[in-house]
C-alpha cells in the first residue's frame, strides 16, 4: 500500500510544481516518513509535506492535500505525538468531506486506519475497532484487508480480548493462503503465535517456527527480525537460553540492516534474560520509567485533544447558533415573502374582479339599453302615431307620451354599446356634443392629443361612463352655459376635469354621483367633487 501511495503521486502526478522543490525531493520526503531509518529524519519531511500541502491547497488540489495530511499524520505518529496524527488526520477527512472517487476512497481508508493506530497507541480500544471497522468497509486489496484485521487482531489483544484477536486472525489467515500471500501470511501465523501462547494453545511454537519458515523465504531482513523477537519473547520464561539464541539471531539482523531501534530492541531482550540482578533491576525500572513517560504522555496529548476538543465544540456551538439564527432570518423572510406575494396575488385578484365585475355591468348596461330601445321605444313609438291618427287623442296626452319616449331614448343611448376600438377621443367628443345647444357651449381641451391605445378598455368604458353621468347630472340640475372636458396624460395615467359654471350646491352624493364614484373605484382610480353655491361645479378624475 505504501509503494502504490507513492506510484499515486509520483507517477500520475509528474506536473505538480513544488517551488525548486523537484520529483527527487518528493520521493526522499516520502520515504523519509514511509520507512524512516531515523526519527531525525522525520521533521524535515513534514516540513517538506505542510508546505507541499498549502500549495496544493492554494491551486485547489484537495487530492494532493489529503495525500500530504495522511504522511504528516503517518510522521506524527510515528515520533509519537499522537495528538498531532490524530488531527491532521481528521483533517484530512475533512478536506475530502462528500467527495466520490476510487482515490478519494483510497484516502478515507489510510485515514481511518491512521486513526485506529492512534486511538490503541492512547489506549482506547474501542474507538481504535470503530475506525478500523470504517476501514474494512471499503473496497480493499487482499493485502489491505489483511494488514487491517491484523490490526484489528492487535487492538482487541492489547485490550485482553484473545477470543476475539485469534478470530479475527484465523480469518486473516484464510485470506493469505487463498491468496497465496506469502509475506501476509507469515505476519498473522507470527501474530496469531502470540495470541496462542496467551490462550494457552499447544501449537502456539509451532504456529511461530512456521511464520519464521516462511520469512526465511524472503531477502527482506526486516521480516526475520520480527520472527526472531516474537521467539525470544515466547522462551523468556520456559527456557531463557533458547530466548538469548533468538535475541542474539535479531541482533545480527538489526546489524546487516543498520538500524539502530531494532539493535536497541534486541539488546533489550538480551538484557532482560540476563541473570545478574542488578541488570535485571535495571531493566525493569527502564521499563518502568519507559512506560510512565509514554503513559504522560498520551495523558498530556488527551489532555490537550480534550482542549482542543472543547475549544473546537464551542466553536462549533457558535457557528451552529449563528446558522440557526441565519435559519431564523431566512425562514422570517420567506414568511414576509409569502405575505407580500399573497397580498399581491390578493390586489390581483380583486382587480381582476373588480374589472370582471364592471364588463358584467357594462355588458348588463347594453343588454337593457337594447332592450329598451327594441321593445319600449318602439312600442312607444307606435302607440303615438296611432294616437296622432285619432282627433279625438288630448294634446296633454300626447306630450306625455313624447316625454316617456325620450326619456327611454335617453336611456337606451345611456347604456348603449360603446365603441372603444375607434377613435376614442371623437367618440368623447361625441358623447359631449350631444349635450351642447343653443344655451350650452362644450369646450374640450387636449382630447385629440391622448394617446388612447395606452388606456386599457376598461378605463375607456369608465370613463365614458362617468363624464355620461356628469353631463346628464348638469342638464338636470345645474343651469350651466359652459361645460370645460380637459385632459391630460402621464405614460398609462389619464387625468380629466370637468368643469361647469351652473347654479353650484352644497355637495351632496345623490344617485348619479355615487354611480360615478362606484365607477371610478372599480378600476382603481379616484374622483374629487367640488362645488360651491353660485360657483359652479368640477370634478377632477384620475384613472
Amino acid at each position: 500500500m505504501k509503494t502504490l501511495l507513492f506510484l499515486f503521486l509520483f507517477f500520475l502526478c509528474p506536473f505538480l510544481t513544488l517551488g525548486q522543490e523537484n520529483s527527487d525531493s518528493l520521493k526522499y520526503y516520502y520515504y523519509s516518513i514511509v520507512e524512516p531509518t531515523e526519527k531525525s529524519d522525520i521533521p524535515s519531511a513534514v516540513n517538506f509535506f505542510e508546505n507541499y500541502k498549502r500549495i496544493r491547497l492554494e491551486s485547489k488540489d484537495t487530492l494532493q492535500a489529503v495525500y500530504s495530511s495522511r504522511l504528516i499524520s503517518q510522521a506524527a505518529h510515528y515520533v509519537g505525538d499522537v495528538n498531532e496524527s490524530e488531527l491532521e488526520a481528521v483533517d484530512g477527512l475533512k478536506l475530502i468531506g462528500e467527495k466520490k472517487s476510487e482515490a478519494y476512497d483510497e484516502h478515507r481508508m489510510g485515514l481511518y486506519t491512521q486513526l485506529g493506530m492512534v486511538y490503541r497507541k492512547l489506549k482506547d480500544y474501542d474507538q481504535a475497532l470503530t475506525n478500523y471497522d470504517k476501514a474494512l468497509g471499503f473496497k480493499l486489496h487482499p493485502k489491505e484487508r489483511i494488514n487491517l484485521l491484523n490490526n484489528k487482531a492487535n487492538a482487541f489483544k492489547a485490550k485482553g480480548d484473545y477470543i476475539n484477536a485469534q478470530a479475527i486472525l484465523q480469518n486473516a489467515l484464510e485470506i493469505s493462503i487463498r491468496k497465496k500471500l506469502t509475506m501476509s501470511h507469515a505476519l498473522i501465523l507470527d501474530n496469531l503465535g502470540e495470541v496462542q501462547q496467551r490462550l494457552n494453545n499447544p501449537e502456539s511454537l509451532n504456529t511461530l517456527h512456521k511464520a519464521l519458515k516462511l520469512r526465511l523465504s524472503s531477502e527482506n531482513l526486516k521480516y526475520r527480525f520480527t520472527s526472531y523477537l516474537s521467539l525470544a519473547d515466547y522462551y523468556k520464561t520456559s527456557n531463557p537460553d533458547s530466548s538469548n539464541y533468538y535475541a542474539r539471531k535479531a541482533q545480527v539482523t538489526a546489524e546487516k540492516l543498520k538500524n539502530k531501534a531494532y539493535k536497541l530492541e534486541a539488546l533489550s531482550t538480551l538484557l532482560k534474560n540476563s541473570s545478574d540482578p542488578n541488570i535485571r533491576e535495571f531493566i525493569v525500572l527502564s521499563d518502568s520509567i519507559s512506560t510512565a513517560i509514554q503513559n504522560e504522555d498520551n495523558k498530556y496529548a488527551q489532555r490537550k485533544w480534550n482542549v482542543l476538543k472543547a475549544e473546537q465544540q464551542t466553536e462549533l456551538a457558535k457557528i451552529e447558533k449563528q446558522e440557526e439564527r441565519n435559519k431564523r432570518i431566512l425562514y422570517q423572510w420567506i414568511g414576509v415573502l409569502i405575505v407580500v406575494i399573497g397580498i399581491l396575488l390578493f390586489l390581483v385578484f380583486r382587480l381582476k374582479h373588480k374589472r370582471e365585475q364592471t364588463k358584467q355591468v357594462y355588458t348588463t348596461e347594453t343588454r337593457i339599453s337594447k332592450k329598451v330601445h327594441d321593445e319600449v321605444a318602439n312600442d312607444l313609438y307606435k302607440l303615438m302615431a296611432k294616437i296622432q291618427t285619432s282627433h279625438d287623442t288630448d294634446e296633454v296626452l300626447l306630450d306625455d307620451l313624447e316625454a316617456v319616449y325620450q326619456k327611454t331614448r335617453d336611456i337606451s343611448k345611456e347604456s348603449s354599446l360603446i365603441p372603444v376600438d375607434k377613435n376614442f377621443g371623437n367618440v368623447i367628443k361625441g358623447l359631449l356634443m350631444d349635450y351642447q345647444s343653443d344655451n350650452l357651449n362644450v369646450i374640450t381641451k387636449n382630447l385629440g392629443n391622448i394617446t388612447w391605445d395606452d388606456i386599457s378598455e376598461v378605463k375607456k368604458i369608465t370613463l365614458y361612463r362617468v363624464l355620461q353621468e356628469l353631463m346628464t347630472n348638469m342638464r338636470k340640475h345645474s343651469k350651466a352655459t359652459i361645460v370645460v372636458i380637459t385632459a391630460k396624460q402621464s405614460g398609462k395615467k389619464l387625468d380629466v376635469t370637468y368643469t361647469d359654471n351652473g347654479v353650484g350646491s352644497e355637495l351632496k352624493k345623490h344617485n348619479g354621483l355615487l354611480n360615478t364614484e362606484n365607477r371610478i373605484r372599480s378600476v382603481n382610480g379616484t374622483i374629487i367633487f367640488d362645488t360651491t353655491i353660485n360657483k359652479g361645479f368640477t370634478a377632477k378624475i384620475r384613472l
